[in-house]
C-alpha cells in the first residue's frame, strides 16, 4: 500500500510538517500546538485510522521530550545546588 506524501514526506502534512519542524527544533509547546489544533478540526473532519496511529505516535513523542527535558532540567538544579 503506498500512502501520499506531502512534499516533505509527511503522510499527513497538515499537521506532521509543523510538528517535525518544532520537534526538530527543540520547541515542544509548538509541536503540542500542532497536534493540538488537529485535534480541534477533528469534529469537522475526523482522522483515520492511520492518522489517529500518526497522531498517537506524536503524542507519545512529545510525552517523551518533555519527560526527558524535565529530566535534564532536573539535574541541571541540582548540579547547581551545593
Amino acid at each position: 500500500m503506498a500512502f501520499v506524501s506531502g512534499p516533505d514526506g509527511a503522510s499527513f502534512p497538515d499537521w506532521q510538517h509543523d510538528f517535525k519542524v518544532a520537534i526538530n527544533s527543540g520547541q515542544l509547546d509548538a509541536a503540542r500546538t500542532a497536534i493540538s489544533q488537529r485535534l480541534r478540526a477533528k469534529a469537522r473532519r475526523p482522522p483515520n485510522v492511520l492518522e489517529r496511529i500518526a497522531l498517537n505516535d506524536a503524542i507519545l513523542l512529545l510525552r517523551t521530550l518533555r519527560s526527558e527535558h524535565a529530566r535534564y532540567v532536573d539535574a541541571e538544579d541540582d548540579l547547581g545546588q551545593d
